[in-house]
């Protein structure tokens, strides 16, 4: 298995990636290549060119939970990021309202939106992403 960090709040000397307090990975095991989490901007993408990660190849797309920082990365996707029509996998709750004092904290999609751009699977019980992962 093999992990590659697309997004976080750290960087490295010399390694000239866009970080954010956000997550986002690209977890391979085998066949399978998930993006897992968005983050909460374009900067995904942007760090999967520099390391010349072709989004289109992967098999999964995964979301821990609903938060910003972990979804909004979903409204910078474009036609050409080649994820569009990919398999998602989340809680049901995951495109629920969130907020924290006044503030919107949730994904800045709709169910609606998401169902209409990836094939939808919401369900409670844990799943196994691949032939090693999961369960």
């Amino acid at each position: 298995m093999k992990i590659n960090i697309l997004v976080d709040n750290n960087t490295f000397i010399d390694e000239y990636y866009f970080g954010e307090p956000a997550l986002s990975m690209l977890i391979e095991d085998q066949d399978e290549k998930i993006l897992f989490d968005m983050g909460y901007s374009d900067i995904f993408l942007q760090n999967a060119k520099i390391k010349g990660i072709n989004l289109s190849e992967m098999t999964k797309i995964v979301f821990s939970h609903g938060h910003n920082d972990h979804t909004r990365g979903m409204s910078f996707l474009s036609k050409s990021s080649g994820l569009f029509g990919k398999s998602v996998y989340a809680h049901p709750l995951f495109l629920n309202s969130k907020r924290y004092e006044k503030l919107d904290i949730g994904s800045p999609k709709s169910t609606e939106w998401v169902s209409n751009k990836f094939d939808l699977n919401l369900q409670k019980e844990p799943i196994k992403l691949t032939k090693k992962f999961g369960t």
